[in-house]
């Protein structure tokens, strides 16, 4: 299912593309889980509209094609993907090959966030394995203010190289 963003610019704002993930072969237990991934996307939006970013906010259960659809339209700068229950490892494989085949996204960040592993998970090796999947910030695990600073940071040095 595509949908229709707007793709009006507000000067000076960062435009970002966000929504929560998880398996979406689960639809039998998805309206058990859905709950708390629309939490976790609304506050992840209103933190990042506090900082001044721009929001697309594609919600939840979205499949990968739709980000890049988004991106696309809307022009976005960054791409945030949030996964709550360890299964983005799946689908995250195939991040790097989906997004070769989109015009104009070389300068996309890309960012995950979340609990992503089943269990603890060692950040040394998640942190790792998510980058080679090519997301240029991975945060495994980290709470929503500190990912944001990572954010910023990633942003502040990028634009002063």
């Amino acid at each position: 299912m595509r949908r229709k963003l707007d793709k009006g610019k507000s000067a000076g704002l960062q435009h970002l593309m966000i929504a929560a993930v998880h398996a979406l072969h689960c639809y039998a237990t998805m309206f058990h889980f859905n709950a708390i991934h629309v939490v976790a996307n609304r506050l992840i939006d209103l933190s990042l509209k506090a900082r001044g970013y721009e929001v697309f906010n594609l919600g939840v259960n979205t499949y990968l094609e739709e980000f890049f659809d988004a991106c696309v339209e809307t022009g976005a700068d960054i791409l945030l993907i949030s996964s709550l229950n360890g299964e983005a490892e799946g689908w995250s494989r195939e991040i790097k090959s989906l997004k070769s085949r989109y015009k104009g996204l070389d300068n996309l960040i890309m960012m995950i966030g979340g609990n992503l592993s089943v269990g603890a998970g060692d950040p040394q090796t998640i942190v790792p394995k998510y980058k080679k999947y090519g997301f240029d910030l991975v945060c495994h695990q980290i709470d929503l203010n500190t990912g944001l600073d990572m954010l910023q940071d990633f942003i502040a040095k990028r634009d002063n190289s």
